[in-house]
């Protein structure tokens, strides 16, 4: 790989900035002034929905009595906390006890330690001992704190103990948060209110610098003595991301790797789901530990963000757009510069990136619409856009065998073209795909992958199905899977 000095990165990421800076930011400015609120041309979402502040908020979360109106069965929806966490002693017991005095707390909530060295695990044990739905999970003491796919190695240790299906929705929670007592009620109610999100959150904001971890008054009403994070409304943030369990299936759960936290939001409209954040006062909550801040410093958190853009395929002038922005946040000017840092470092290097083409293409689409027309419009319109692809009905199909190679190009079929995909069968299969399996094809990335299979084994037969000696099944588990495809025979 080749390698680049840091000053020579440095002095092309602060030319690039001055050279774009003035005209993104004005042309940024302008299209958020001509742009509605977020989702405003989405009446799925916001059909009966009223301002709050200058968001546009569901009435299911504004009025009295939502549960018993919206949600007649809200006692018995079950959700899933998976927490990774190492060395939180600081801000455990915060988070703890926040959990702990939800008014609808969850059903099962797993704490992976992951090789803690201070008083972390002690605190665990002690919660654990008094609250039986608090399972613990250790793993050994890897020496350092990974952060970004050290990260989600750590929540699948977690998530990889439970039965998904036996849960309507699974949170990746951070142990560095103060939430308000009814955070997953409300959450849950929106989200049973507008059944396409498939994964929501509130916004996050932090102290600024030297005021301490000091105690909070929810709903937090009156931000003035905090600092928002700034995260965007397209996405539910990475410390608190609550998802239904089918939607977390279909997506194929979080990439290992720096960024996942931002792939999966897109891979979510991919599938014609709706991501989002909510600046509702009874929902923003605190952030202990700032996005970004690293168990480094400010500065390595930032390059490392620049990575993740790099890595999941962001287009460099958004990028610029991006760091822009960011330089008007703490830690001013110097978070931007190390975004860039990070990114075109990457790019000079030749870093690997996420590996599947046609996602990074979505994802560049919709960056330069968000350019274009303001990130609010884009969304809007890319949300009305997929919504035929959204299928949310659980599969209940039986474990199926196909041919492996058939049956690695269907399990990545969200990847591929569907001309390429079509193509690919016919090849091995010839005209014996017919024209009820080409309906199938056309419905694709609206059905699960199980339902898929489960067609093609109708159409196809239980000879194609099982004519050779190892197959790849697919049950309606929801549990990840490692495929290996041959991108000759998926015709790429």
């Amino acid at each position: 790989m080749l390698r680049v000095s840091n000053e020579v990165v440095l002095v092309a990421s602060m030319g690039a900035l001055l050279l774009t800076g003035a005209s993104l930011l004005l042309h940024a400015f302008q299209s958020r002034r001509r742009a509605p609120p977020l989702y405003a041309n989405l009446g799925l979402l916001f059909r009966d929905a009223r301002a709050v502040e200058g968001q546009r908020i569901p009435v299911a979360i504004t009025g009295p009595n939502r549960a018993a109106r919206l949600c007649p069965s809200a006692s018995s929806r079950r959700y899933c906390l998976v927490t990774p966490c190492r060395d939180e002693a600081r801000y455990a017991r915060r988070t703890l006890e926040a959990i702990t005095q939800q008014t609808e707390p969850p059903a099962l909530w797993i704490i992976v330690d992951d090789g803690s060295t201070d008083a972390t695990p002690q605190i665990l044990e002690e919660y654990a001992a008094r609250f039986p739905f608090i399972k613990v999970v250790r793993r050994p003491d890897r020496g350092i704190r990974k952060v970004g796919g050290g990260v989600i190695e750590a929540f699948y240790a977690g998530y990889d103990t439970i039965d998904p299906s036996k849960f309507d929705y699974v949170c990746k929670l951070d142990l560095d948060l103060d939430i308000p007592k009814r955070y997953f009620e409300l959450a849950m109610d929106w989200m049973e209110r507008y059944p396409r999100i498939g994964t929501c959150s509130g916004k996050p904001y932090f102290f600024p610098a030297g005021a301490g971890d000091v105690s909070v008054r929810f709903p937090l009403n009156d931000t003035s003595g905090l600092v928002s994070e700034m995260c965007g409304d397209e996405h539910s943030v990475g410390m608190i991301k609550l998802y239904r369990t089918e939607c977390f299936r279909q997506i194929g759960g979080f990439a290992r790797e720096v960024m996942w936290d931002g792939i999966d939001g897109h891979r979510c409209r991919q599938r014609g789901w709706i991501a989002v954040s909510s600046d509702y006062p009874q929902l923003r909550f605190i952030h202990l530990r700032p996005m970004g801040t690293s168990h480094k410093s400010w500065w390595t958190g930032r390059v490392r963000h620049g990575y993740g853009q790099y890595f999941m395929g962001t287009a460099p002038i958004y990028m610029l757009a991006s760091a822009l922005f960011r330089m008007t946040r703490p830690p001013v000017v110097v978070g931007g510069v190390a975004m860039m840092h990070g990114y075109f470092k990457s790019t000079l290097e030749r870093a690997p990136r996420y590996g599947d083409a046609t996602f990074r293409d979505f994802l560049r689409r919709y960056q330069w619409a968000c350019l274009i027309k303001g990130k609010a419009a884009a969304t809007a319109e890319l949300n009305a856009r997929v919504a035929p692809r959204w299928h949310p009905a659980k599969s209940t199909a039986a474990p199926v065998a196909v041919g492996p190679r058939l049956g690695e190009i269907l399990v990545q079929s969200s990847a591929l073209a569907l001309d390429k995909l079509e193509a690919a069968l016919v090849a091995q299969h010839g005209e014996r795909a017919g024209t009820r399996l080409g309906e199938i094809l056309v419905r694709m990335k609206a059905l699960s992958e199980e339902e898929v299979l489960r067609g093609l084994a109708i159409q196809l037969g239980t000879g194609t199905g099982t004519s050779t000696a190892t197959g790849v099944g697919v049950g309606g588990t929801g549990r990840r899977r490692k495929v290996f495809v041959d991108q000759a025979s998926a015709g790429m």
